[in-house]
This record gives structure tokens, C-alpha cells and sequence, in this order.
């Protein structure tokens, strides 16, 4: 949908900019927005002290004395992969990359919207990926 509502007049298209949302101070967004009536004060009250609960208690568990995190540190290769062979990291470097490159191209796509036509993008990575099997 676009930004702009549009009626027709003969064969004139005529735009009308959305309304104008004003801007808030952040004290009256906060005034606006979380505490407009007393169920949203109460509510929004309730929740901050359940979230410093929660937050507190996360750090707690982790900044403890008595946890011993050094068997953590000590196996973390094998958290990472697990009994995966040691020569045999490059597949998984290999799918970490290729992960990356899709999130990367997604967020390009994503972004540009439809500037760059998704088929273009597809020739594009075909004849990279060619390349790459080319020089391999």
C-alpha cells in the first residue's frame, strides 16, 4: 500500500499526503502512551518491576561466585561443533558463509524494495556462484 491515498477526477489522478502524526516530547509520549490512565500506570509499573526481577536474577545466576564457568570456557569448541572431525571445520565455516551471504542478499532485497528486480538479483548470484565453481 502506498504512503499517499489517491482519487481519480476524469484523468487526473489526484494525491493527498497522509495526516501528520504530531511530534511528541518524550515526556508527553511516555505521559501519552504509558501512564493515560490509571490501568496503564499500574500496568506499566508492574511490568518495569517485573522486568528488574527478571534482569536482576539473570545477573545474578551469571555474576555468582559460586558458578563455576571455567568448564564453559574449557569446552566451548565443543559446544560450538560438537565431535565434528577438526580437519572438516571448512564445511562448516563453508555453511556459516553461505548463511550469511542469503541474510546479507535478503536484507539488500529487502531494502532496496522493488528498485532491484528479485530476478536480477537471482542471475546475479547464479553467475557468481558459476564463477566460483569455475575457479574452484
Amino acid at each position: 500500500m502506498s504512503e499517499f491515498s489517491s482519487a481519480t477526477v476524469g484523468d487526473a489522478v489526484l494525491y493527498a499526503p497522509p495526516p501528520e502524526t504530531p511530534k511528541l516530547h518524550p515526556r508527553e509520549w511516555v505521559k501519552e502512551n504509558l501512564f493515560s490512565s490509571p490501568f496503564n500506570s499500574v500496568l506499566t509499573f508492574v511490568t518495569t518491576i517485573i522486568l528488574l526481577a527478571v534482569f536482576r536474577g539473570f545477573l545474578s545466576f551469571i555474576f555468582n561466585p559460586v558458578r563455576q564457568w571455567d568448564s564453559t570456557a574449557t569446552n566451548m569448541q565443543l559446544f560450538m561443533t560438537r565431535a565434528y572431525p577438526d580437519e572438516q571445520y571448512i564445511r562448516v565455516w563453508f555453511c556459516v558463509a553461505v548463511i550469511l551471504i542469503l541474510t546479507g542478499v535478503s536484507m539488500a532485497v529487502w531494502r532496496a524494495g522493488s528498485a532491484m528486480p528479485v530476478a536480477g538479483v537471482g542471475h546475479r548470484l547464479l553467475a557468481t556462484g558459476a564463477l566460483l565453481a569455475l575457479l574452484a
